[in-house]
């Protein structure tokens, strides 16, 4: 839907792009990150293989499904500025709806080779429980080669991965949340945005959104590093052993545990107070007793005085 949009417009909206329609050997958007990209795909469409019936352009806005220029005995239209026109009625009607969340973006930064977002999740009316949360990484503009060309705003990386990170909050209930994702040599550095938006995962909902433009640090040679940097896992997915790494810029408390994804505790790792520096602890996948945990999705998150940071994991039995 590349060419429908305008620059300006986009501005009041949080549009984050994922390739659905050329899969294959040519297409250097898809070919960036094609498992996230169909993972996102999947979660939309609900259907697999999602190749063999959707294409593009097609409308969905908040897990609905609103059409596409090939319907044209739905919506009537004769040119693609009716169908522009379609799609500015579905975002303003949307952009209408109250939302019961606010997300304040407190600090966006880039170093040589991580972007550190913090930013705050304040609920102020009743929300579904769980919620969930998506961090991800896109670009104002990128120029493909053929057959792709011209992209505004598309898709890049997600920080943990496509499948978020759930929230149990409810009304009047406020966290600052630490998150980060590695660069990459291909990004456009002068073009990166931070997005963060929460979903409601049963409907697919998107109940709040932010994007921040990654201040660009060419030229710069010294840049603060955040006060904790929490590492992804290697290796993940993981069979016996998989390692967590941590560097703490200055001493202090540091707590580090695994949890399930309903929140449920299963073994601390760390729960000390450190010297500034990088530690590593491993995971051999036992919980507290001892006893080997099922395979599936786990969540790590490193608890500081400040705030935490947390990360995905996958268990393979």
């Amino acid at each position: 839907m590349n060419y429908i949009f305008n620059v300006e417009y986009l501005e009041q909206v949080v549009p984050v792009r994922y390739h659905t329609w050329w899969p294959n050997g040519s297409d250097d958007f898809y070919l960036f990150n094609p498992e996230e990209i169909e993972d996102r795909i999947y979660h939309y469409a609900g259907i697999y293989p999602w190749h063999e019936y959707l294409y593009t352009p097609s409308l969905r806005f908040d897990g609905g499904y609103y059409g596409d220029p090939s319907d044209d005995s739905l919506y009537n239209f004769v040119t693609y500025d009716d169908w522009y026109a379609r799609v500015r009625h579905v975002i303003d009607s949307l952009l209408t709806i109250p939302s019961p969340i606010r997300i304040d973006v407190i600090d966006n930064r880039q170093t040589v080779d991580s972007v550190y977002v913090t930013f705050d999740i304040v609920v102020e009316d009743v929300v579904p429980s769980p919620l969930r949360l998506f961090v991800a990484a896109s670009e104002s503009l990128n120029r493909y080669p053929f057959p792709t060309g011209r992209a505004w705003y598309p898709f890049r990386d997600f920080a943990v991965d496509s499948g978020g990170y759930d929230l149990t909050l409810s009304m009047g209930d406020s966290a600052r949340y630490y998150w980060s994702y590695p660069m990459h040599p291909d990004y456009k550095v002068d073009r990166l945005i931070s997005n963060v938006w929460v979903e409601d995962p049963a409907t697919k909902q998107v109940l709040q959104a932010v994007k921040d433009r990654v201040p660009d640090i060419s030229g710069i040679e010294v840049v603060d590093v955040p006060e904790v940097m929490l590492h992804r896992n290697v290796p993940n997915p993981f069979t016996s052993k998989t390692d967590i790494s941590y560097s703490v810029k200055t001493g202090g408390k540091v707590r580090l545990a695994v949890y399930t994804l309903e929140g449920r505790l299963v073994r601390g790792l760390v729960d000390a107070y450190v010297e500034p520096g990088t530690y590593s602890v491993a995971w051999d996948g036992r919980d507290s007793f001892g006893n080997e945990v099922a395979g599936g999705v786990y969540y790590y998150r490193l608890a500081t005085g400040g705030g935490f940071h947390a990360g995905k994991m996958i268990l393979l039995r």
